[in-house]
């Protein structure tokens, strides 16, 4: 455990998530950390992709505890910044952690996250920090170019990625649960089943049409579901959730039991575990990032494990 004089964080603050409401937040705790952290720095982001360039100047200025302040999509593009090309952290000692404040906030329900500027404060004092697994995908991006990024919580194809895509092009000011339920209902009226071909870790597990396919490092997406109810973020493999061809309304019935991760077990759903993924096919289907549109297949997947050192809270604080 570090010492308060041995932590120097650099906060990444994405002032437009949550519908604007994670400025507010943040500032409402910088008095406090400006305080216990008189060398701490910090840097609003303006545009979409911004956290990964300052991410990457914090560290490469000696600011070793790098704090994501905003959404599951912020996370994202902060820990492209911390991780070189080859998947290693940029500063090998330095830790990674989050301020959660965005409109899924999935990545913050697989484990604890500081809520309060003084649970803040102890989170980055105190934090224990756990080596912990990520993603690595190679895919199509949304302007058709062959495109490499790192993930933390989940990516998925299919249905998914059209959910991201109504989602982020509405208002965000119901909440995030509501906006991806919302997102949810728009994208179950238009999608339909695609084939795809998946391959794990060498062997050929499915050729046929899918709603869904989420590969998972934590448990939740989509604004509160546990899709992947057993996937673990140190184990070394990702869950490989496959909801197969269904109808609009089989799939409709079948959400609600995602919430609570009690549609593991039904007969058009198949769950594997995998170091590596690969999806392939005739039609691109889209595919959701850490919450985020981000393209579409064919793509790649693999597990790195233990990559990256993650901030919890201390010990002995409730989960």
């Amino acid at each position: 455990m570090a010492e308060t004089k041995q932590v120097k964080p650099f906060f990444v603050v994405n002032p437009a998530s949550a519908a604007g409401r994670t400025r507010t937040r943040f500032e409402q705790a910088l008095e406090v950390l400006q305080a216990v952290f008189p060398d701490m720095g910090f840097t609003y982001t303006t545009a979409p992709m911004d956290a990964v360039q300052i991410t990457m100047d914090a560290l490469h200025k000696g600011f070793n505890t790098i704090i994501a302040c905003g959404g599951d999509g912020t996370n994202n593009e902060v820990l492209n910044g911390f991780m070189n090309p080859e998947g290693a952290p940029r500063m090998p000692y330095a830790s990674l952690g989050f301020f959660p404040s965005g409109t899924g906030g999935d990545f913050g329900k697989t484990i604890r996250l500081p809520h309060t500027p003084g649970e803040l404060v102890r989170y980055i004092r105190a934090g224990i920090r756990r080596p912990m697994d990520i993603g690595h995908m190679e895919y199509i991006s949304t302007r058709g170019e062959h495109a490499k990024r790192f993930f933390l919580n989940i990516m998925s194809f299919g249905i998914g990625g059209l959910v991201d895509h109504y989602v982020n092009k509405a208002p965000k000011v119901l909440g995030g649960k509501v906006s991806f339920f919302i997102g949810t209902l728009r994208a179950m009226l238009h999608y339909r089943n695609l084939p795809v071909r998946l391959v794990l870790d060498n062997e050929p597990v499915y050729d046929g049409p899918v709603r869904l396919v989420a590969v998972a490092n934590g448990r939740y997406f989509g604004g509160g579901m546990m899709v992947a109810p057993d996937a673990e973020v140190d184990d070394g493999l990702l869950d490989v959730i496959v909801f197969k061809a269904m109808s609009t309304w089989d799939f409709m019935r079948l959400s609600g039991t995602i919430y609570s991760g009690n549609h593991i077990g039904h007969p058009l759903i198949d769950v594997y575990r995998a170091h590596t993924i690969s999806a392939s096919g005739h039609h691109g289907l889209l595919i959701d990032m850490d919450g985020e549109e981000a393209g579409s297949t064919p793509v790649t997947v693999r597990c790195i494990r233990h990559a990256v050192n993650i901030i919890r809270m201390p010990e002995g604080e409730s989960e």
